[in-house]
This record gives structure tokens, C-alpha cells and sequence, in this order.
């Protein structure tokens, strides 16, 4: 991959892909997360792993909603389920990362860019 350092200076915007590994003793959990803007290195994995949070799911415990995450042991495919107990939101998943990898960057088409591939894509759709 070449992390072209220009796809994000000067108010540019890229669409980022960052592999995050969460673990446990032998339990892993890999999740591929979108990241947009035009921040770089480790501010894009912190992103990562803030919007890998927003996608976890959630359990309604009293008056709390907690996160919680599936983790599977490589070797039997046993799961261990993780919650938030302590409700610490972010930081407690990033206690449990592990491996954190941007693995593409690409330019983030702007506004005309988009409008003009949609009306491409539909003026080469079939007419029912």
C-alpha cells in the first residue's frame, strides 16, 4: 500500500480501511473499520476504535445500556463474550486492542465527483 501523505494535507479527504485486532488471553476479535477525513497515523486509529465501539452491540443492564464484544479462541472456536461493565465506552475497548493496522487510503470522491458517478451509473442503467 502507499500511504500517500497528500491524500489528506491541504483540506483533502480520504477514505481510510483500519484492521483492529481485540484480544483476551487466546481470544481474538479482527474488525475492518471505515475511516473518513483527513487526519493521519495514529489519530485515524483512534477513530478506528471509536467508531468500532459506536458498532458493537449493547445490553440494557437496570438503567444502563453496556457494550459488549464476541471474542473466539483460534484454536476451538470457543467464545468469550467481553462486556463493558465498568460503562468506560471507548477506552475499555481500546484496552483490548491489540493490533491496529491502516490497511488502504484512497482519495474521498468530493460532492461533484459523487454527482457525476451517480448520473454515469444511471444513465448506463437498463430501463425497465
Amino acid at each position: 500500500m502507499n500511504y500517500d501523505p497528500n491524500l489528506t494535507n491541504s483540506g483533502r479527504m480520504a477514505q481510510q480501511e483500519v484492521k483492529l485486532t481485540f484480544a483476551i488471553w487466546e481470544y481474538r476479535r479482527e474488525m475492518i473499520v471505515p475511516v473518513g477525513g483527513n487526519t493521519n497515523g495514529m489519530s485515524v486509529l483512534r477513530a478506528a476504535v471509536s467508531f468500532a465501539f459506536d458498532k458493537l452491540p449493547t445490553e440494557q443492564y437496570g438503567k444502563n445500556e453496556i457494550a459488549y464484544i464476541e471474542l473466539v479462541r483460534a484454536r476451538d472456536g470457543a467464545e468469550m463474550r467481553c462486556d463493558d461493565e465498568d460503562d468506560e465506552g471507548e477506552d475499555w475497548l481500546e484496552n483490548m486492542c491489540i493490533a491496529a493496522e491502516i490497511i488502504s487510503i484512497k482519495p474521498k470522491p468530493d460532492e461533484d465527483e459523487q454527482d457525476a458517478a451517480t448520473m454515469k451509473a444511471r444513465e448506463q442503467e437498463p430501463n425497465d
